[in-house]
């Protein structure tokens, strides 16, 4: 029964709030007519009290206050009193507009480029700010740092040989994927002298590890990072616009990076910014020192993506296992006391982006 109750109470309010929308004036003859039996009640009491009717009527007004205010409080009560004022307001704009078209035309304009700045600058923000790398899982993407315990929290090494990084790749239990970046300056000589670009020599599968393709061309492939394989290289698409004016003429053609020929068979999306490169070379690194980039440079970053679900404190035990097996290899590379940090990409005392 409360249930039909209340559907009876709901559907007399529905209504009633018809009735005052679409019988206004005999609604208000009906409140007038309410209003003035009750004066005339709490008059008649005054009267039995010996007071004539002109003095109990006016002391009636005089206790009760205002009887339109209280009309206007009755009327307002219901829902159809805010259908009725944004019916009203509606209409009023309206006719505003209509009488200064002008404005209304250039009020409507400036409105619609507002939000069409407010959505670009948001669109900025969200992607620089909100959403700095646009790699798959970037949220999940660390790198480890082997911090001295006597040192402050920002403080550790970040850089690995090649065969700590194959150590962390094949032994650790808490990445779906890992990558690593080296750098170096390349020099590129041509028929009009020599420039520097700044290099990164990578890994493979570096740019399936990202989720990016190539703008133009294609990426690095395994078998571009396999010994023999003909030398080639990815540029980033800042340095293409800068140092060659988008000209996509020179995809495919050979340029001398630091005395080798290499092929250049890709250009990067501009927001790919991979260790700042501008310039990407394969490298295939191996335990045993060999002769060339991999056996003189050292100092290789490490950059890793979490399984989802795992957790960077789950990160940290898995990793220091395999470190502590390290520190017993290299001793030399590792403090007498030290931990393992795990950052994420882009985080405080960040690596490269």
């Amino acid at each position: 029964m409360p249930m039909l109750e209340r559907i009876f109470t709901l559907l007399l309010s529905i209504a009633g709030g018809l009735r005052s929308l679409f019988r206004k004036e005999l609604v208000s003859k009906d409140l007038d007519e309410e209003v003035n039996g009750f004066l005339e009640m709490a008059a008649e009491e005054k009267m039995k009290q010996g007071m004539s009717r002109q003095d109990a009527l006016r002391a009636v007004r005089l206790e009760r206050g205002n009887l339109e205010v209280a009309k206007e409080t009755v009327r307002s009560a219901g829902w159809e009193s805010f259908v009725e004022t944004c019916w009203q307001d509606l209409r009023y704009a309206l006719r505003t507009l209509w009488r200064n078209r002008g404005f209304a035309a250039v009020s409507i304009a400036t409105l619609g480029l507002g939000i069409g700045a407010a959505t670009a600058i948001f669109s900025v923000i969200d992607n620089v700010l909100l959403e700095p790398f646009p790699y798959t899982g970037a949220g999940r993407m660390v790198f480890p740092r082997i911090h001295n315990t006597q040192q402050s929290q920002e403080e550790g090494r970040q850089g690995y040989t090649a065969a700590e990084f194959l150590e962390f790749a094949e032994h650790n239990h808490v990445f779906d994927g890992i990558t690593a970046a080296a750098e170096d300056l390349v020099l590129y000589r041509h028929g009009e002298g020599t420039e520097q670009f700044y290099g990164a020599h990578v890994t493979p599968g570096t740019f399936e590890f990202f989720g990016m393709p190539a703008l133009h061309g294609r990426v690095m492939q395994a078998s571009d990072h396999e010994p023999g394989a003909p030398p080639v290289f990815v540029m980033r698409y800042k340095t293409w616009m800068e140092r060659f004016n988008g000209d996509l003429s020179i995809l495919n053609k050979t340029f001398v990076l630091n005395g080798v020929p290499r092929t250049l068979i890709g250009i990067m999306p501009p927001r790919f910014g991979w260790y700042e490169a501008d310039v990407l070379i394969p490298e295939k690194l191996a335990r045993e020192a060999k002769a060339g980039f991999a056996d003189s440079q050292a100092n290789w970053f490490l950059l890793g993506r979490l399984k989802p679900g795992v957790s960077t404190r789950q990160a940290v035990a898995d990793l220091t296992v395999i470190a502590r097996r390290l520190a017993k290899i290299y001793p030399q590379d590792y403090p007498k006391n030290f931990t393992v940090q795990v950052r994420k990409l882009g985080g405080l005392g960040g690596g490269p982006p």
